[in-house]
């Protein structure tokens, strides 16, 4: 790909929900967003906590239990992606192993994200069907294999549709931070060339054997949190859908995402301990 001039100092707001996405810095700093969704995830994480100190749990897989870890493992992972961005990536880029989240951004891939998410999103079948009733060990088992595969088609689908970049250069300031605002223009400018939806409808083929399986043979009094995750996941394979279909960059992607997963864990939060 030829090199494109990119304007660092004159970029329109990226939108959320047509709101002007930006906090201290003229530029949205990856940095900076990333700090804040740290934060609201623990918020979520110690609301979590304390419902639990107050109506304490007797065994600890009970689902209230669960979902905490689900919130704290989010909150794991945005901390991960801080403190990448904090020590300019992790090995040596010249080496066997580097990960620097910049250019997995830039690029269009988070492997620290899909890392978190092969242990989240089995959890959140996990707590699907223990409220509904399903507790036999093999079938728990199977589902958390099954919500793994289907995990790890979503991780693939990214790397299999990586913007054609091979460094973050053009998006960073004089203090190495990459700005969010050049990046987005840039990706919505030069989308993605060649789309594979393989991985992708598969792990939504296998999301949707288990919610239906487990929704045919499972029965519950209160529906609120398996419908609730059902919601979070069908959510979570439409904005990737919406990326893989050029709708949204990935830049906008991830901003979504993260403030998704934030909003329907603290409702989860709620809901599993009162509805």
């Amino acid at each position: 790909m030829e090199d494109t001039e990119i304007n660092i100092d004159n970029e329109q707001p990226i939108l959320l929900f047509g709101i002007p996405l930006r906090f201290k810095s003229t530029q949205l700093i990856f940095r900076e967003f990333t700090r804040f969704a740290t934060i609201m995830a623990g918020i979520v994480t110690l609301i979590g906590a304390v419902f639990l100190k107050v109506w304490p749990v007797e065994q600890w897989y009970e689902t209230r239990f669960l979902v905490l870890l689900c919130s704290l493992l989010t909150l794991i992972q945005h901390g991960c992606i801080g403190a990448n961005l904090l020590s300019n990536g992790w090995g040596n880029d010249k080496g066997k192993f580097w990960c620097d989240v910049k250019i997995m951004i830039v690029r269009g891939f988070n492997t620290i994200r899909t890392t978190l998410r092969l242990v989240i999103t089995p959890l959140l079948f996990v707590i699907y069907a223990m409220e509904l009733q399903v507790t036999e060990p093999l079938t728990i088992l199977f589902c958390t294999m099954l919500a793994i595969i289907s995990e790890l088609q979503t991780g693939l689908s990214e790397n299999q549709n990586q913007y054609d970049i091979s460094t973050e250069t053009k998006f960073v300031d004089t203090n190495n931070q990459l700005l969010l605002e050049p990046l987005h223009q840039f990706q919505k400018e030069h989308v993605l060339q060649r789309v594979t939806f393989t991985p992708l409808v598969t792990g939504a083929v296998i999301q949707f054997v288990l919610i239906t399986s487990l929704g045919v043979f499972g029965q519950t009094k209160t529906p609120t949190a398996p419908i609730i995750i059902i919601i979070y996941l069908t959510l979570l394979l439409l904005m990737a859908g919406l990326y893989l279909r050029r709708k949204w960059t990935f830049v906008e992607y991830g901003i979504y995402r993260s403030i998704v997963d934030i909003i329907i864990l603290l409702v989860l939060t709620v809901a599993i301990h009162f509805l």
